[in-house]
């Protein structure tokens, strides 16, 4: 299209001319011819294309020319009304004998989008946090991203021109990979979990999908790994599983320890019946006698009540009664078979509440107490299994009170105490010892046993290990001890003494926590 339609009627174009004005005419891309101030002289099909078939001859765009061969860009509106982009050339010449610039736009709207596009995709590539690795169909690296180096260690440059086998651990056989490479290229795919090695040479598990890549005809050109480090997710598999097989021992030792409680006070039950049997023994004796003293009594106050005028002959006859059931001896004793019998049956009542409170199943009741009393009511309960074996000697300090759960502190006590006296043969002693230091309290029993050999002392606290002979004792009691002890943020100690016996030392902190790390019920 010639719009300067002045300028051809001052001369008639010629043959070549009309040549180059229709090869101009032909080009896609905008031919502009300025004048020497930029106003358009000639624009082509393509220039009017490009601008949406506004006027643009005689009219001065501000397009940004530059005469040193450098190309400029610049921004146009389209007939639909879309921003085009396109790449600005100019150059001097002549245009009918005057000096003319000419200007030729390349539309570069499609080819911006696609390096829009292209460089989304590249800071996507490298930005994602697992690790990718595009490979031709032979296996060879073309491209990885920042996260594969992260991980792996090696660099884009020296993962290039290489295969996988650079991260090869030797951890799989061919069989592993025949597998892999068949479900890639027969089912388009694979996932799964591999060994791989670092450049430092150091192991991670990875796990790995591969997919295959196409052209527009369907022809494979390329595979893409997308693969992220598990180490720190079997990190935290290897946390769980611990903690849930923690979890099964806890509950495992919280049935045992209460099955150990209850064959200790089977153990115990025919001493402790001997305990509860003797004071209720002499309880119902002395009430043989109070029941006498009372019918005695009786018989004293119908003597007073027969005669209401208290005369000389009744005040005879109750004296005659109080010698014949003798009156003074009678009150003197009276008082005494109460008290008696209020010890005994308390004695029986300490004992039941002991044993009781010993034998509760369940979660353990944290409180602030006192071991001193622990040690007492533990006492209580295996008296019978001590009293005929050894005597007890206490050294008690003042200790505070200590946050701990109570009956199963005593179930260590028991423990330590029912082994000193079976350690002893004929008749010893047993020496309760406590004291404080710092934040904790410690408590020991020692005896003058038999001792435990010197080889067997780092083995006393292992399940099942006893010097014992066979039916004399589970091997779990100290073990147990040891765990409730550990639990409760302390320790639990042995020692052979100078000469004969040994002594346990039991440590504790005055405030454990409850919940941490709980007792669970044993």
């Amino acid at each position: 299209m010639i719009t300067n339609l002045h300028a051809l009627q001052q001369q008639a174009p010629s043959y070549e001319e009309n040549t180059i004005l229709g090869l101009l005419e032909a080009i896609p891309d905008g031919i502009l011819v300025l004048d020497v101030v930029g106003v358009v002289l000639y624009a082509n099909r393509g220039a009017y294309h490009m601008f949406g078939g506004r006027e643009l001859v005689g009219k001065d765009l501000g397009l940004p020319i530059t005469l040193d061969g450098r190309h400029a860009e610049i921004e146009y509106i389209d007939r639909a009304g879309c921003i085009g982009r396109a790449e600005l050339r100019a150059s001097r010449f002549e245009w009918l004998g005057q000096p003319a610039t000419a200007v030729s736009l390349r539309d570069t709207t499609v080819r911006y989008a696609m390096e829009e596009q292209l460089a989304l995709a590249d800071q996507v590539f490298e930005s994602v946090q697992e690790g990718l690795v595009v490979t031709r169909p032979d296996g060879v690296i073309v491209r990885v991203n920042r996260a594969f180096s992260e991980i792996t260690g090696y660099s884009a440059e020296e993962a290039r021109g290489m295969t996988p086998r650079l991260l090869g651990s030797g951890e799989h056989g061919r069989a592993f990979f025949d597998r892999m490479w068949a479900a890639i290229f027969e089912e388009g795919c694979w996932h799964g979990e591999v060994i791989n090695r670092r450049k430092d040479g150091s192991l991670y598990p990875q796990s790995l999908s591969v997919t295959q890549i196409h052209d527009g005809d369907g022809v494979l050109t390329h595979l893409v790994g997308v693969f992220s480090d598990l180490t720190q997710d079997k990190i935290a598999q290897g946390k769980l599983a611990e903690a849930h097989s923690r979890l099964l021992r806890s509950e495992k030792m919280a049935a045992i320890g209460q099955l150990e409680k209850m064959s200790a006070i089977g153990q115990l039950a025919a001493g402790v019946a001997h305990e509860v049997n003797n004071p209720v023994g002499f309880a119902l004796s002395n009430l043989d006698v109070l029941g006498e003293y009372a019918d005695h009594l009786l018989r004293l106050v119908d003597a007073y009540e027969q005669d209401g005028s208290h005369s000389a002959e009744c005040a005879a006859r109750v004296e005659q009664i109080k010698e014949e059931i003798g009156y003074s001896d009678l009150c003197v004793d009276l008082k005494r078979l109460v008290d008696e019998s209020r010890e005994g049956l308390d004695r029986v009542r300490r004992i039941v509440l002991d044993l009781k409170d010993f034998s509760r199943p369940g979660e353990p009741n944290w409180q602030r107490s006192d071991l001193h009393q622990c040690l007492e009511s533990t006492l209580n309960i295996v008296w019978n299994e001590i009293k005929h074996k050894a005597k007890v000697e206490k050294r008690y300090a003042e200790l505070p009170l200590v946050n701990c759960a109570p009956s199963q502190i005593n179930q260590v006590f028991m423990n330590l105490l029912v082994n000193a006296a079976q350690a002893i043969e004929g008749y010893g002693r047993i020496t309760l010892r406590t004291g404080c230091e710092a934040d904790t309290v410690w408590v020991e029993v020692s005896d003058t046993g038999k001792g435990i050999a010197p080889e067997n002392l780092a083995r006393v606290f292992e399940p099942f290990f006893t010097t014992k002979p066979v039916g004399q004792g589970t091997g779990l009691g100290l073990s147990l001890s040891h765990s409730i002890v550990q639990r409760h943020r302390g320790r639990i100690e042995v020692r052979a003494q100078d000469g004969e016996g040994c002594c346990f030392r039991v440590t504790l902190p005055i405030g454990c926590a409850a919940g941490d790390e709980a007792i669970d019920g044993v």
